[in-house]
Parts: C-alpha cells; sequence; structure tokens
C-alpha cells in the first residue's frame, strides 16, 4: 500500500510540474520552444551549407557540372559577396563611405550607379535619417555559373539589425529598433580580366525575420 500511495504522489507531482494551473506549457517550455524556434534559421542555413550550391550550366541552361564550396571561383565570389555584405549592411551615419563598396564593382556598373546619383541618395537616406545598420547573418541559396564560368548568378539573403534611426523613419517603413530584417539579392557576377566584378544586383523586398521558421 506504501508503494501504491508513492507512485500515485510521484504522478501527481509530475503532473503539475508539466503544466500550469490553466493547462498552458509552463514558462520553462515556453523559453525552450522559443529558444527552438530562435534556431530555425540556423538550422536552414545548415541544411544549405550541406548542399552543393554553385551549379554550372550547359548553353541550354541544364546543370552540366556540381561544384564544391572549395573550388578556386567560388571562393572568390565568395568572399566578394561576404565582403559587399558586411559593407553595406555595416553602416553608420557618421562614418559613412559609400565608395567603400566601390572596388568590388565592375567600371559599367560604378558609372551606371553614377548616373542614378546612387552616392548622393545613400548619403541622405542614411544621415538625415540617423542611420546605423549592423550585419548580422548571411544566408546562401543556389547559384549558377554559366559554361565556361565567366558569369555567375548568385542569390543570398542577408541579415542585419538596425541599431538606431529617426522615429519618423521608423514609424513611416513600420520598422523597429534591435529587430532582425531579411533583404533577398541577387548578384550578377563577371570574371573581367581574370578577376571577378559585381555588374549588377537586383534587390528584393525588406521583410522581417520570421521568429518560427
Amino acid at each position: 500500500m506504501k508503494i501504491l500511495n508513492i507512485l500515485i504522489f510521484c504522478i501527481i507531482i509530475s503532473t503539475f510540474a508539466g503544466c500550469s494551473e490553466n493547462g498552458n506549457i509552463t514558462n520553462a517550455d515556453s523559453s525552450s520552444l522559443h529558444n527552438i524556434n530562435l534556431n530555425e534559421e540556423e538550422k536552414k542555413q545548415l541544411e544549405r551549407e550541406s548542399q552543393i550550391l554553385w551549379t554550372v550550366l550547359d548553353k541550354d541552361g541544364n546543370d552540366k557540372e556540381m561544384l564544391q564550396s572549395n573550388n578556386e571561383d567560388v571562393n572568390k565570389i565568395i568572399d566578394i559577396i561576404e565582403k559587399h555584405c558586411l559593407t553595406v549592411d555595416n553602416r553608420d551615419f557618421k562614418d559613412l563611405d559609400v565608395e567603400d563598396e566601390y572596388d568590388l564593382y565592375s567600371y559599367n556598373f560604378i558609372k551606371k550607379l553614377e548616373n542614378e546619383n546612387y552616392k548622393e541618395l545613400v548619403n541622405n537616406m542614411y544621415k538625415d535619417n540617423k542611420l546605423v545598420l549592423n550585419h548580422k547573418n548571411l544566408i546562401w541559396y543556389r547559384n549558377y555559373f554559366n559554361e565556361d564560368m565567366t558569369t555567375c548568378k548568385v542569390t543570398i539573403e542577408p541579415e542585419f539589425v538596425i541599431d538606431k534611426a529617426n522615429k519618423d523613419y521608423l514609424d513611416k517603413n513600420k520598422m523597429n529598433l534591435d529587430e532582425v530584417y531579411q533583404e533577398k539579392r541577387v548578384y550578377y557576377v563577371e570574371k573581367l580580366e581574370n578577376e571577378w566584378k559585381i555588374v549588377n544586383i537586383e534587390k528584393g523586398a525588406l521583410t522581417k525575420r520570421n521568429q518560427a521558421g
């Protein structure tokens, strides 16, 4: 009988330990789930990194060859894209030099940006709104070389936070400080005089990272 009473007591204790009074998940369990959700983006990135993301296409646009991440051209392109994101997603209105990114661009792309008053527009946006960005992460997607490996289309999604900004800017764009934002980007890079350069960039809409994955 004593053993039976002890077993019943243990069952009752374990039941109350796993639930709150209203039957919802306890704070401890909720915290664990929150941590799982926060790690979803990291899991996705690890899954992508375990895949072969670099493909050579034939003249008809079909897969011809898969390249490992230790390929020389792949490494050079990764270096360029990482440098670009670390430059444009780590900016402070008090110490801003837009031309820092120009070393990664082709001559024609620089001319295109100059014709569009790119430098002036970026300077005005950061200084007028007292913007400070902080790069956090870089997510890679599938990327494609042409057959002779002189051009490559690279798709990534950088993640960054806004450390500082005017309230009017945040309200207008429905943004908040210290939240993680993502921007899908497609880079077009070419090998020019045996050196890879960015020749164009397409940017998607800015979105807030979904913490639930």
